[in-house]
């Protein structure tokens, strides 16, 4: 199961200020981190794909090279080899922008991974050149090929 929370694993009775994102093995009771570990930004909207692999998680830390946004993005975690990929990028991979100012916590989307690969996201940055209404829009987006596509006219 994926979860949020503010408690720090290795130090019961304290917490840190904001959330963190985590799988937990509901056999074995492991934590794996889905975030980077830092402790600036919270981690929410989190989800796994169907396999458990793949972790998903919202932030608007900088945790992945070259997310200079400044916005809350999806990024995908490969809990096998500790990979981070930011979902909420164009079909080339850069970080697209979003709506000036503050963002209400209902704009910043959701994620719904159907696959590791394949997810179905909500978010108001354009992640397509034709979204220019900076208003929250329903995506497909393939990992593997960094395709995106717009189900919804």
């Amino acid at each position: 199961m994926a979860l949020v929370t503010a408690a720090k694993p290795t130090a019961p009775g304290s917490s840190w200020s904001t959330g963190l994102a985590y799988r937990k093995d509901v056999v074995t009771g492991a934590l794996a981190p889905l975030g980077s570990g830092q402790t600036a930004a919270w981690e929410h909207q989190v989800g796994l794909d169907p396999t458990g692999r793949y972790g998903f998680f919202s932030t608007t830390a900088a945790v992945v090279p070259g997310d200079v946004n400044g916005h809350t993005d999806v990024v995908r975690r490969d809990l096998e080899t500790g990979t981070l990929t930011l979902v909420t990028a164009d079909a080339d991979g850069r970080t697209t922008t979003g709506p000036t100012g503050a963002v209400a916590p209902a704009e910043y989307g959701r994620v719904l991974p159907v696959s590791g690969d394949l997810v179905l996201l909500t978010t108001s940055q354009a992640l397509l050149p034709a979204d220019t209404n900076r208003l929250r829009d329903l995506y497909a987006k393939d990992l593997s090929t960094g395709a995106v596509l717009s189900p919804v006219r």
